[in-house]
């Protein structure tokens, strides 16, 4: 027996979704604007060092905007009879196999290795470490207790 698929009710109907997604696309839109613009004003203060702000920012936003664009093309192309239910699986369950997909894909390909350059444990060493070394040149000072105790 098949399971029963999960009914979105109004939210299948295109007039409903369509501006709502108008809507969160603007909005992010603005939002990603504006964090630009924040990190061009302190560019200097956030780039000492080698932190690299900038390419934090742009995985982690990257993630969202590639989802959530995603999620987009696949509600247009379920709407306009591209994507249609097949022989096993009904039309919703569909679409997710296929943005389940591509999202692993651009995690694989696109995303972790943005993340490795981004998210390096390199910056994180101390001068004349060893490149890879898994601690800090000096160990740790113990905890002096407290002798009132």
């Amino acid at each position: 027996a098949r399971a029963p698929s999960l009914s979105l009710g109004v939210y299948e109907k295109v007039w409903v979704w369509l501006p709502i997604s108008v809507a969160l696309n603007v909005s992010m839109t603005v939002a990603l604007y504006s964090l630009l613009l924040f990190y061009h004003s302190f560019e200097r203060e956030l780039s000492r060092g080698h932190q690299r702000p900038l390419a934090k920012f742009l995985c982690i936003k990257g993630v969202v905007m590639f989802c959530f664009w995603q999620g987009i093309v696949l509600q247009l192309l379920e709407a306009t009879g591209v994507v249609r239910a097949g022989h096993f699986f009904d039309l919703a369950e569909r679409s997710t196999m296929i943005q389940d997909a591509l999202v692993s894909l651009e995690m694989c390909l696109i995303f972790a290795p943005l993340h490795v350059y981004a998210f390096s444990a390199d910056d994180y060493l101390e001068e004349g470490a060893p490149a890879g070394s898994p601690m800090p040149s000096t160990p740790a000072q113990p905890v002096a207790k407290n002798k009132d105790a």
